[in-house]
């Protein structure tokens, strides 16, 4: 990612060269006031105005030197020594050229050699200490960088989970209310009762088949608990309910094996979920025939492991284009809400069978 450095005239920048001169203006004070309490003595002020600026230029070409090797990955280390040692020759060099131009001894002889040599060890050591002031100063920054993009991405990541959250249970709430919402319960239930008392006294069948089917509707009106869920056994109330309005419609003889195993009372689940898929069986399934009985098989372990097992024979497909199944894919979706990866849903659609086996850790 290239890095953008702010206009030379916007505030940004100005109030950071304007940091930059103060701070420079309090080192020097400190090492002009360190060298007089410690010397007695102050070197002439030419000093001062043509060491520093070229001390200060070390610094800033140490700081880019860094930036341009050790901040990009692909840099390679011997390629930052190589440039590194280019810098200290060409600093000496300058510095050793201003000695030359300052010293008092003409020429290049073996005596302006001697004076120039007297500041070697100086000028190595001064190069060498601006270097380290740079490489403090760039490391710090790069940390306070880093650490301020980790906590960036933290935030983002939590902000991220915050809305996708607020976003599934929004959608779940919609979903739920659009379901039991679609048809004003109160008139429904009190239409299906006046249907009941008029046809108690004329088909006794017909009239439970609309109390169960009342049953089977309030149950899917009523609210759950706060966690979303109801009783595990209310679940199979209703659908031994649904598999007994069923036989009165099939008066030839319906053929299911319906098996339960488990204790139902203490565990919870979504409600409408087994409901749902045991009605797929009577809409698509062929349940007339005894040789190929449909199956379904509900067993819940001692750790909540519930398994719900379906197999029917299929039914002859239609002259027309079969209907989205809608159920089964609103149920994988509030599967995948409630039980993300504690479930597991698996289907097998031969020519003649249809199988669904879920796998729930309740």
């Amino acid at each position: 990612m290239t890095k953008r450095f702010p206009h030379p005239l916007s505030r940004p920048f100005i109030r950071r060269l304007g940091s930059q001169l103060l701070g420079w203006a309090i080192f020097i004070a400190y090492e002009i006031t360190a060298l007089y309490l410690t010397a007695h003595h102050l070197p002439p002020l030419v000093s001062f105005l043509v060491y520093y600026p070229i001390n200060i230029a070390l610094f800033y070409a140490h700081y880019i030197l860094l930036d341009q090797t050790f901040g990009h990955p692909q840099q390679a280390i011997g390629k930052a020594l190589l440039l590194l040692l280019a810098e200290l020759i060409v600093f000496l060099s300058i510095k050793m050229a201003v000695d030359y131009w300052r010293s008092p001894l003409p020429g290049l002889g073996p005596a302006q050699w001697h004076y120039l040599s007297q500041f070697t060890t100086t000028n190595l050591i001064r190069c060498l200490y601006y270097i380290l002031l740079a490489s403090f100063y760039w490391s710090a920054g790069r940390i306070a960088d880093f650490r301020k993009q980790t906590i960036e991405a933290e935030n983002k990541n939590l902000r991220s989970q915050r809305n996708q959250a607020a976003l599934e249970v929004q959608l779940a709430d919609t979903r739920n209310a659009y379901l039991q919402q679609q048809i004003n319960p109160h008139l429904l239930f009190n239409t299906m009762n006046f249907i009941y008392n008029k046809m108690t006294g004329y088909s006794p069948e017909a009239a439970e088949c609309v109390l169960l089917l009342s049953e089977i509707l309030r149950f899917g009106f009523e609210e759950s608990g706060p966690d979303g869920k109801i009783s595990l056994d209310q679940e199979t109330e209703q659908l031994e309910n649904l598999i007994r309005i069923n036989r009165f419609r099939f008066e030839q003889g319906l053929f299911l094996d319906l098996q339960l195993k488990g204790n139902f009372e203490n565990a919870r689940i979504i409600p409408l979920i087994l409901l749902t898929l045991t009605e797929n069986i009577f809409k698509h399934g062929n349940l007339r025939i005894p040789a190929h009985p449909a199956v379904l098989q509900l067993k819940l372990d001692e750790q909540n492991n519930l398994r719900y097992y379906s197999r029917n024979y299929k039914k002859a497909a239609p002259p027309y284009p079969p209907r989205k199944q809608t159920g089964l894919q609103n149920t994988r979706t509030r599967l995948d809400y409630s039980y993300r990866d504690k479930y597991q849903l698996d289907i097998s659609d031969t020519r003649d069978f249809y199988e669904l086996t879920l796998n729930i850790a309740l």
